[in-house]
């Protein structure tokens, strides 16, 4: 598997040879565990050229109680750039539409006269409901679709990849799982 810089969600192969890690990181007063792993497949006997990407995000969208995950698992010619297009790309749009619906609950920004401070409303307090989320991922995830078929870097067409993805709010101890294709998620906890 290729895989992104952790953290960042940008997409870069990872070394031809295996990779992994485990990092344990704190969202909120949540407190996960996720692990990596990274290696080319076979074919006919030999190397096969790796066409799966991930990505991991911690501080999503700029919240630090927030991450995202996710694996794309590319197929056909060009699926090792559908997926790369895809790992980089589904995180950006998702903040992007997450931030669109928030924007659409809220009431303008009002100041409030408290004592002698002002305060003004924080959009965080604004909470998106799981259908908002999911419809959120659902406009994330065809809008790369959109997107890969006028990209001239590769043939759409003929290739593609599939995705899953992990958005999880700490803070709130929420987890959103979506997908297309055939790859899927399995949550696993102690105990």
């Amino acid at each position: 598997m290729r895989g992104a810089a952790l953290h960042t969600g940008e997409a870069k192969p990872t070394p031809s040879e295996t990779a992994q890690g485990e990092e344990k990181i704190k969202l909120g007063s949540l407190r996960i565990t996720y692990g990596f792993l990274c290696q080319g497949g076979q074919s006919n006997g030999g190397a096969a050229q790796n066409k799966d990407w991930f990505c991991a995000v911690k501080n999503f969208a700029k919240h630090s109680s927030e991450a995202f995950f996710s694996v794309c698992d590319g197929h056909g010619k060009d699926g090792h750039l559908c997926a790369a297009y895809a790992s980089d790309r589904i995180p950006r749009r998702l903040a992007h539409e997450l931030k669109k619906s928030i924007e659409g609950k809220k009431e303008p920004l009002q100041s409030r006269q408290v004592g002698n401070s002002s305060r003004q409303t924080d959009e965080r307090n604004v909470d998106s409901s799981a259908e908002q989320i999911y419809e959120a991922f659902s406009e994330a995830y065809n809008g790369c679709n959109r997107a890969m078929f006028q990209n001239k870097d590769f043939n759409a067409c003929a290739s593609g990849t599939t995705c899953t993805s992990a958005y999880i709010q700490g803070d709130k101890k929420r987890v959103f799982i979506a997908n297309v294709g055939d790859s899927r998620a399995v949550l696993g906890r102690k105990g």
